[in-house]
């Protein structure tokens, strides 16, 4: 089957594609966005977002932490069936920046080139699942567009460059089996649930630049892609980004709550679906 030639949404301004020279700074985003901070009455991390819950011990390799999320953005951006956007802002220097998060998890590896206060830089991230009859080749081509010339030229239709390989993640930041404990309780329904739709695989913007509106311009753009592809749209988060989708017309339909029975501490994910209605 030959893909529907589909005219891609605009980019509002500050948006634009990811290229693998963001890698590192994605991930410092992710870790900054993601982070869960010391819960005020006890010390630990809160019992109620995901990277806390999952994560418990990045303060002690914060490393690890790092590369994965550096090695999931590469794997993102060389596939052909995720669209990966990142936003940009006025660079606040790194004290403002790093008030906002622990900077003992920020940029451990020391891949982050520092720029001048005032300098664009990448200040959030999004990607979005594509996957269908035609899509993965659309997007090869068409998203891949976008991206920075090669050196020796621009792409090709349905080329994607190759990202670098990242270090063996070793994920000792991890709790093995409360990801095993997800995999087994979550997977299967959320997979039900965003079955056949597109699906917006991640948000995170860094704390320091919120509510300037590139979270909400990321997520305004990927309503625009799907409804453009005649798609349905679904996304699992944690509570503090409900908002932010309940605002663009996403509607939870599920939460799933986990508990590791070897202690207190469980984690609660909402399914969150924005139908596609001909014609709106």
């Amino acid at each position: 089957m030959q893909p529907v030639p589909i005219d891609l949404p605009p980019l509002s301004p500050g948006l634009r594609v990811a290229h693998i020279d963001d890698i590192p700074r994605m991930a410092k985003i992710c870790v900054a966005g993601f982070y869960t901070p010391p819960h005020p009455d006890n010390g630990s991390s809160s019992h109620t977002e995901f990277f806390g819950w999952s994560r418990p011990y990045y303060a002690e390799y914060p490393e690890n932490t790092y590369a994965d999320y550096a090695d999931a953005m590469r794997r993102y951006i060389a596939d052909a069936g995720c669209v990966v956007l990142v936003a940009e802002d006025l660079y606040l220097g790194p004290i403002e920046e790093r008030a906002c998060v622990d900077d003992a998890i920020l940029d451990p590896t020391g891949m982050i080139r520092e720029k001048d206060p005032g300098e664009q830089v990448v200040v959030g991230v999004a990607g979005w699942l594509v996957e269908g009859p035609g899509v993965a080749s659309w997007a090869s081509g068409q998203v891949s567009a976008w991206g920075r010339k090669k050196e020796e030229g621009e792409h090709q239709k349905g080329e994607r460059e190759e990202a670098p390989s990242t270090t063996v993640v070793l994920s000792r930041d991890k709790d093995q089996y409360r990801t095993k404990l997800w995999q087994e309780q979550c997977a299967a329904p959320v997979a039900e649930y965003l079955q056949g739709k597109q699906e917006l695989r991640f948000l995170a913007m860094h704390p320091a630049y919120q509510r300037l509106g590139r979270g909400s311009a990321l997520v305004a753009w990927g309503t625009e892609l799907a409804s453009a592809r005649g798609k349905s749209q679904g996304v699992v988060s944690g509570r503090r980004g409900e908002k932010v989708y309940l605002k663009h017309g996403f509607k939870l339909v599920r939460s799933l709550t986990v508990a590791d029975e070897r202690g207190e501490e469980s984690v609660t994910l909402s399914v969150a679906l924005l139908e596609f209605v001909p014609g709106r």
